[in-house]
């Protein structure tokens, strides 16, 4: 593990321990099943799309079961709300797969024995136009923290390029001969 990474995870765990979120799991257990339905209640309240701890562990303890469909219902209604009725579809465009944290979970962690890729901004706009002339309208630019590489300067130059082939305009190739 790198200097960079142990100081991430020390952060990491000053974070959770200054929220008292480091608390050992039958802590939460214990915590979870003491919530009351007047808890729950209270938590159903307010404002929907708003959470605090408190709110969360009400929502999800065992207190909660017999609002499971109130619950669906604000969901379903905020969800409207938010994004409406429509469903995007997102490409992902891989970056950089060079990491500096060790994350156990994630397939881009600096410890992965994978073969590490890094896309130029000329590889990137080519993957790009593969991705456009799928049919695709939106991209989620991906990058794992390289912070080397990726830069902000990198992602605007990029994204600069990237949006004449993903705009409702002339200008995004619309015919197999532009692909």
């Amino acid at each position: 593990m790198t200097t960079e990474t142990r100081d991430s995870v020390r952060d990491i765990r000053e974070i959770l321990s200054l929220k008292g979120l480091d608390c050992n799991r039958s802590s939460w257990l214990q915590r979870i099943e003491e919530v009351t339905e007047a808890e729950v209640e209270r938590a159903l309240s307010t404002t929907p799309g708003s959470y605090t701890l408190d709110k969360l562990v009400a929502l999800v303890s065992p207190a909660a079961e017999r609002y499971i469909e109130p619950m669906a219902q604000a969901s379903r209604r905020l969800t409207i709300q938010r994004f409406g009725r429509t469903i995007r579809l997102y490409a992902p465009l891989y970056l950089s797969n060079h990491c500096i944290n060790g994350c156990l979970y994630c397939g881009f962690s600096c410890s992965s024995k994978t073969r590490r890729v890094r896309l130029t901004i000329d590889e990137a706009v080519d993957e790009a136009k593969v991705i456009a002339c799928e049919g695709f309208r939106d991209l989620l630019l991906v990058s794992s923290e390289d912070r080397k590489f990726i830069s902000a300067d990198y992602l605007c130059e990029l994204a600069g390029i990237s949006m004449l082939n993903f705009t409702h305009s002339a200008q995004r190739p619309t015919t197999t001969k532009d692909c």
